[in-house]
């Protein structure tokens, strides 16, 4: 790391880091579309320091800001009345859409959370009452739950008639099929051949089919080509082209 900004870093205190992150970042190449914050590129990741995906000022990923653009130009989530669940709620999703007045906004977690609010809900398990949420945030989530298929069960239960979720996970379309080889190897196994121990599958071309099998009608939208190649470079939108979009049959 530069010495200079090593001892910058020290001296300033920890609240004020994210706003020095992102005067440091700051640019008129890229910009973040859920926080409007312009940046001469997006930071490392700490996982992988040669993958410049994290925005310095709200902290999404490339994930992150082509759902947010795919929820704003082809769902009614920020303008028509709502009632909302969101599994494992990222900050840079939460902080704004905890504001909207036209979203009851449920957050949930197995493990619970610090955030005020959020609730402690297993989504092989969801403890609310059927035809309860008009739409439900499940990302990058079903490939660390052991019974995927009854977590995709569960959300379409809980899902109101005509009802919508975003199911997106970890996925290669390079596979056919999806790996589920290692679900019931060891931590340490898992960590070596997926990347994290917590990591128990990869999906590949047929997660739509999967969704489906559960009673979901689902549209697998190419969005990353419908936005085009300026804004995916203005954005840095380096991820999953599709959205898995899962909708309950009236």
């Amino acid at each position: 790391m530069n010495p200079i900004k090593e001892v910058v870093r020290r001296l300033l205190p920890y609240r004020y880091r994210p706003l020095g992150a992102a005067i440091y970042w700051f640019g008129f190449r890229h910009q973040c579309p859920i926080c409007g914050w312009y940046q001469r590129s997006f930071r490392p990741l700490s996982i992988d320091p040669r993958f410049m995906d994290l925005c310095s000022r709200c902290g999404s990923l490339g994930r992150h800001r082509l759902l947010w653009l795919f929820l704003k130009q082809k769902t009614e989530l920020f303008t028509a009345p709502n009632k909302l669940l969101h599994f494992a709620a990222e900050p840079c999703f939460s902080t704004r859409l905890s504001r909207l007045k036209n979203l009851d906004y449920t957050t949930a977690d197995i493990a619970g959370g610090d955030t005020p609010g959020m609730e402690k809900l297993d989504v092989t398990a969801i403890d609310k009452a059927d035809n309860t949420f008009d739409c439900i945030l499940c990302l990058h989530v079903l490939h660390q739950v052991l019974d995927d298929r009854l977590g995709m069960r569960e959300i379409l239960r809980v899902l109101k008639p005509g009802g919508w979720a975003i199911l997106n996970s970890r996925m290669d379309l390079g596979l056919e099929t999806t790996n589920d080889t290692f679900v019931h190897a060891e931590p340490e196994v898992r960590r070596e051949h997926l990347g994290a121990a917590d990591q128990l599958r990869i999906y590949g071309r047929d997660f739509g089919q999967r969704i489906a099998q559960q009673g979901f009608e689902v549209q697998e939208v190419p969005f990353l080509d419908e936005i085009g190649s300026q804004a995916a470079e203005k954005y840095y939108l380096k991820t999953t082209p599709v959205i898995y979009l899962a909708r309950k049959p009236r």
